[in-house]
């Protein structure tokens, strides 16, 4: 029924302990869509890997794709309440906006400012093969994708940053000279601090 094997596509990786692991599946189109939700270092996770809508890419209208899209995983991460919501949204300010909306408008996003996370401009002055391919009827003429930016590392706004100016690409980085995804790694770092006083609470301390 799915592609890949009916993976969901996600790796997690930590130094620390993995706890309290849950997967959430959704029905979906083509590859198998999961939230998988985990406690780490004290803190929740929810880690993603959105749906798309492949009928809106092609620019068909009047046909609509069997299973959900990101709106639907979107509100179920913020709904969990975690604290920090991980990955690839296949959603972005500027792609099928309606999902990074939705978790923009409750958590700040850490890697903010990082730039495109996909088919980077690298990567299409390349013309990488997972990017670009040969324009239909033209020789030696290729068609690319636009650099987008959809994945994301977003801290619920009851917590507060300190320190979030260092998102960057892992592929940039001596680290990651061999591309091994159409995606570029993505970094955030934070120094986190909480206050559980409500805002009439904060109000009364002025």
């Amino acid at each position: 029924r799915y592609a890949f094997g009916g993976s969901v596509g996600q790796l997690i990786l930590s130094k620390l302990p993995i706890r309290d692991v849950e997967v959430v599946e959704f029905p979906s189109y083509g590859s198998r869509r999961a939230n998988i939700h985990a406690k780490i270092g004290g803190l929740n996770y929810v880690f993603v890997h959105f749906p798309y809508d492949i009928v809106a890419d092609a620019g068909l209208s009047g046909l609509t794709l069997p299973g959900v899209l990101q709106p639907v995983l979107a509100q179920a991460a913020i709904d969990s309440g975690a604290d920090l919501i991980v990955g690839d949204l296949n959603s972005g300010p500027n792609y099928q906006s309606d999902a990074y909306n939705l978790v923009a408008a409750s958590y700040a996003e850490l890697s903010a400012g990082a730039g495109p996370t996909y088919c980077t401009q690298e990567m299409i002055n390349a013309q990488d093969h997972r990017c670009c391919v040969p324009f239909p009827g033209v020789p030696g003429e290729v068609l690319c994708r636009l650099p987008l930016s959809f994945d994301h590392v977003f801290l619920n706004n009851k917590w507060r940053s300190y320190f979030d100016g260092n998102s960057l690409f892992a592929s940039s980085s001596e680290d990651a000279q061999v591309p091994l995804s159409d995606h570029a790694g993505l970094e955030a770092h934070a120094f986190l601090t909480r206050c559980d006083l409500s805002e009439e609470e904060l109000k009364g301390l002025k």
